[in-house]
């Protein structure tokens, strides 16, 4: 009756484990799973958004080299 749903809890893990994981902050899982959800949430999105920034740059560093080739 209470508490989450399946398909919460694998939201909830699968979150745990990029913050553990591709974070490298780190955090133990006992710490990401006690940690209040709102917190867990921004740093989730947080790291998500860093990643996305070093991808952006990466590729933009890709298309200077060939640019630079030609």
């Amino acid at each position: 009756f209470f508490g989450l749903g399946p398909e919460h809890k694998r939201v909830i893990q699968d979150q745990i484990f990029d913050l553990m994981y591709y974070g490298k902050m780190g955090w133990t899982y006992t710490e990401l799973y006690n940690l209040p959800v709102h917190l867990r949430r921004y740093f989730y999105l947080k790291l998500a958004d860093v990643r996305n920034k070093e991808n952006e740059a990466e590729q933009e560093a890709i298309k200077a080299s060939k640019k630079g080739r030609r």
